[in-house]
């Protein structure tokens, strides 16, 4: 079987949908299925298009020309190699790609499937991406709030049944990488914190856009948790053009001594970060998913999460973590004060080894990977 792959960031990016055309490269590559598999990626520069795996090919388009240019270019590659190679199945890990696939389709047979992260998916309007959406023969929403949404907005003329046509697909993270150790001495150094001081951690995109990831919240909670627990800080890691107004926002609220903003976090520091806290935090509202809590969770700590979106899959319900109401600054100071003083009822919270463990029974690679070869399996079958 050939298939092709259209990602938008594979080796370039450092974002939950890179992380999830990653690893959904590396299971179609270990198939036994899967003979030949092509990806083409939208925003990778030349050279980052390095081929790893004998039965893999890399075509990346990143360039310099203007936005429109660039997505004809990049649409125009992935229709021409899809009619001259005639793969056996497209998927497109980005539902904007997917309006390419009907072409493909209603000249060549190709059957496509899409997959559902989050915002994108989330109401889509009608259109060519809706029409081309619905029109996949597998949809894959990475987690069941994004499924619900998906599925309020199926038009009457969606291919197929529900069951068979939208399957759940949640993402994976890298257990091999992210692992329990204990604080990094050069962090605690490098932002002056002391041994007995306490760490809440937020990573994300500061951008102004994505406001509902929470970080707010957590600040206008923040004085109340330092009634109860006055050794503590609370690094904020990230950039992005809301970094003004948050360092505006922790000046007016007295907070400097206790909030630490790092900027943006390298690849190579994230595992360190996570095992510098004592508790990772992302009170999101419009969260897809949340590769970030597996990654916190990976490393034994624990972690709080809103209960409005695609965070509770991530927590499997509340198991793995702290489901709260992301709008409830009382509820949110409430339970990080639990964590801090390790006082909540959940003790474990409190047992890194059984949090790592689970995270990775349900979230590991290779059951990420059990659920691709069941999908292809029954593709193989089908067509």
């Amino acid at each position: 079987m050939k298939v092709h792959l259209w990602l938008p960031d594979l080796f370039a990016g450092t974002g939950g949908i890179q992380m999830f055309s990653a690893a959904l490269l590396k299971g179609i590559e270990a198939n036994n299925s899967v003979t030949k598999v092509c990806a083409f990626v939208k925003n990778d520069p030349k050279s980052f298009s390095t081929t790893k795996h004998a039965k893999t090919c890399v075509r990346t388009y990143g360039c310099k020309l203007p936005a429109l240019l660039h997505t004809i270019r990049f649409g125009s590659a992935l229709l021409g190699h899809g009619f001259l190679e005639r793969p056996d199945l497209i998927i497109s890990s980005l539902l904007n790609f997917s309006v390419m696939a009907p072409i493909l389709r209603g000249a060549s047979s190709i059957p496509y499937w899409t997959v559902a992260h989050g915002v994108e998916a989330w109401g889509l309007k009608k259109g060519r991406r809706h029409s081309a959406f619905w029109a996949s023969n597998k949809i894959l929403p990475v987690s069941r709030f994004t499924m619900d949404s998906v599925l309020r907005n199926r038009p009457m003329s969606a291919r197929g049944s529900i069951r068979e046509q939208v399957r759940l697909f949640p993402n994976t993270f890298d257990e091999s990488k992210f692992k329990i150790a204990p604080k990094p001495p050069h962090l605690l150094s490098r932002y002056g914190i002391r041994p007995d001081e306490k760490v809440i951690l937020t990573i994300t995109r500061l951008a102004r856009e994505e406001g509902y990831k929470g970080y707010d919240t957590v600040l206008l909670a923040l004085p109340s948790v330092l009634k109860s627990s006055p050794k503590t800080k609370y690094l904020i890691g990230g950039k992005g053009s809301d970094l003004g107004r948050i360092t505006q926002m922790v000046a007016e609220k007295g907070l400097r001594d206790h909030v630490i903003l790092p900027g943006f976090i390298p690849d190579k520091e994230l595992v360190e970060h996570y095992n510098l806290c004592d508790l990772f935090v992302m009170p999101s509202k419009k969260e897809g998913f949340g590769i970030v809590f597996l990654e916190a969770l990976g490393c034994g700590k624990p972690v709080l999460a809103g209960n409005k979106d695609g965070s509770v899959d991530a927590l499997n319900g509340g198991e793995l973590g702290l489901l709260v109401d992301p709008d409830d600054v009382a509820q949110i100071s409430e339970r990080i004060v639990g964590i801090l003083n390790r006082t909540d009822p959940n003790k474990n919270l409190f047992q890194p080894e059984l949090l790592r463990s689970r995270a990775v029974e349900l979230f590991g690679f290779s059951r990420f990977r059990e659920r691709l070869d069941l999908l292809l399996a029954e593709h193989s079958r089908n067509f």
